[in-house]
């Protein structure tokens, strides 16, 4: 891989100096600011410390442009995941959450600072390159072919994707939004036949889920299944999510394209509060899986079988999990069942008050617990310490579960 980034930053104090996450398994070729060469050191840390000719003043907005390549390894598993570029039998594909967005561009690999992306791949004629946001132009020259992919909505730098890949693409649309997914022609046929039935129901899905928090919040969407993410995990990168073959399902669909509203439109302050990404998407899974009938007792079985299944995580501490367990059952499994006992202590309509509006309050901001359980509490006009304490902030099975 050969790449070139250009980084627009605003300074929010003077700068002598400052840094940009880069794996240290890229080789940085040079750095320029505003076209100007300058010096930089690239530490075996991933810290790309660049230093301008003159300090930088507070407010000033510079252009950083970063010349790299690298040859693509495996990244080691590690906790059953691997994250970063992946190379496949015919091209790579990108697991990025939590920090796999330095292996293959610069960047301040925060999940708060957000920022519109211009990506283009040049890639092997034959191949189809892919991003995030909408394709906005595409062009073959000899041996190779250009894709050209923009995102006018703010991001997340782990949740910007590439992929280069054997694809065969299939377009569909729901209320206006383009829908594009990239499905590897490798993938067996019979195989392609169900994944093909599950993602014909995203429109549908989608349709559903904007009833349920608020109108669907970006230009595009779409799916990405590589039959080569095999260490990997379904991920939800914006607009464009990530899928296993073997995770290709009804239900891990609908919780990613929950996570566009519960994760993408609005972020994670710090990596702590990852359950409100995590398990607000496991609630919106559950209401999909139970969308056709208003039976609640349907949907307290999901809850019955997050709470059997829950085993030895009940000592994890929803809220503050620590960097082993950002994806344990506590995150997903513990916080949906909390979900569902806050729908029924409160009720449907106080419920669909609280995430529509967490969603309009947060648009493009980073939100945190503390903010989710001061609205809870305002909506629902109650204390609700004893639900959210025993459930979020405390670790052991909380009573009653």
């Amino acid at each position: 891989m050969e790449g070139t980034a250009t980084v627009a930053i605003r300074a929010t104090q003077p700068l002598t100096r400052f840094d940009l996450d880069l794996s240290s398994t890229l080789h940085v070729c040079s750095v320029t600011i505003n076209g100007h060469a300058v010096a930089y050191a690239h530490r075996a840390d991933g810290e790309l410390v660049i230093t301008p000719q003159r300090l930088i003043a507070a407010g000033t907005r510079v252009s950083v442009a970063v010349a790299y390549g690298a040859i693509i390894r495996r990244p080691p598993v590690v906790n059953g995941f691997s994250t970063g570029l992946i190379p496949t039998a015919d091209g790579v594909v990108l697991s990025a959450e939590p920090t796999g967005a330095p292996t293959w561009f610069p960047c301040n690999d925060l999940p708060h600072d957000k920022a519109t992306y211009a990506v283009n791949l040049t890639v092997p004629r034959g191949l189809v390159g892919v991003s995030n946001g909408l394709p906005v132009g595409k062009r073959t020259t000899g041996n190779t072919t250009a894709y050209q992919w923009r995102t006018n909505d703010p991001m997340a730098p782990y949740l910007a994707e590439i992929a280069v890949g054997n694809y065969r693409v299939i377009t569909r649309s729901a209320m206006g939004v383009p829908i594009y997914d990239y499905i590897d022609r490798d993938i067996p046929s019979g195989r392609q036949r169900k994944i093909d039935a599950v993602l014909a129901k995203v429109p549908q899905m989608m349709r559903y889920l904007s009833g349920q928090f608020g109108p669907y919040p970006f230009s595009s969407y779409g799916h990405i299944v590589d039959k080569d993410l095999q260490a990997g995990a379904s991920m939800e990168n914006q607009t464009r999510t990530l899928l296993m073959t073997d995770e290709a399902d009804e239900a891990t669909v609908a919780h990613e394209l929950t996570h566009q509203w519960f994760g993408d439109q609005v972020a994670l302050g710090q990596w702590r509060d990852i359950w409100l990404n995590e398990s607000l998407a496991t609630w919106g899974e559950w209401l999909w899986r139970h969308h056709s009938t208003t039976d609640h007792e349907s949907l307290a079985a999901s809850y019955r079988e997050a709470v059997r299944d829950m085993s030895g995580s009940w000592q994890t501490v929803v809220t503050d999990p620590g960097a082993d367990d950002l994806f344990s059952d506590a995150v997903y499994a513990r916080g949906g069942a909390m979900l569902y006992r806050l729908d029924r202590l409160i009720g449907d309509s106080a419920m669909s008050t609280i995430l529509h509006q967490w969603v309009s309050m947060h648009r493009r901001q980073p939100a945190s617990t503390a903010q989710f359980v001061t609205l809870a509490t305002r909506v629902s006009g109650r204390d609700l310490s004893g639900l959210f304490e025993p459930w979020l902030f405390q670790p052991g099975k909380p009573r009653g579960a």
